[in-house]
């Protein structure tokens, strides 16, 4: 049995990426949360301890963090929490790790710009029910290695063309609310 856990936090580590000698993309990461209580005496908001966990992620998402995640940023992880204890020259410790399913920006702390990835060509013929929502693969489901870099991949865009009113804002479709 697994346990699947989602995780709110900020990165406390650079998204580190590495090649297996399979080939297969893994970057490994590290996320604090932490939580907050009113000290009643004082009647100030103190931040609790943080916990602190180590996360994998692989195959095409692995690819995806590393170019989209930064030390420092607020994100969302959703995986198969494992807990693994081992021995140190300071005693007995246990270790907890994620295997993500899913990443992405926390937009209650800021905004993000999504680029989607493009299918290559032997994926053209693959229904969205096989593929899952976005490309992602489910749970358990053995990740393929990522894409190449192709040289005439779009790049995001500016500043300026993502902050330029929508059509909604124009006026040419009402809004429902």
């Amino acid at each position: 049995m697994q346990d699947h856990i989602t995780l709110i936090g900020n990165l406390g580590s650079k998204p580190e990426v590495r090649t297996t000698p399979g080939g297969q993309h893994v970057v490994n990461f590290s996320i604090a949360t932490n939580s907050r209580r009113l000290n009643r005496t004082t009647n100030v908001w103190e931040d609790v301890d943080p916990n602190w966990y180590d996360v994998a992620a692989w195959g095409d998402l692995a690819t995806h963090a590393a170019k989209s995640l930064d030390k420092g940023q607020r994100v969302i992880v959703v995986g198969k929490l494992r807990m693994r204890k081992f021995e140190t020259q300071n005693g007995s410790r246990t270790k907890h790790e994620v295997v993500a399913d899913a990443l992405g920006h926390d937009l209650t702390a800021g905004s993000s710009i999504f680029a989607k990835r493009e299918r290559a060509s032997h994926e053209k013929g693959v229904s969205d029910q096989q593929q899952g929502f976005s490309g992602a693969r489910g749970f358990g489901d053995q990740q393929s290695e990522a894409p190449p870099e192709e040289d005439d991949a779009q790049a995001p865009p500016s500043e300026a063309a993502w902050h330029k009113p929508s059509v909604a804002d124009a006026g040419a479709y009402p809004t429902p609310f």
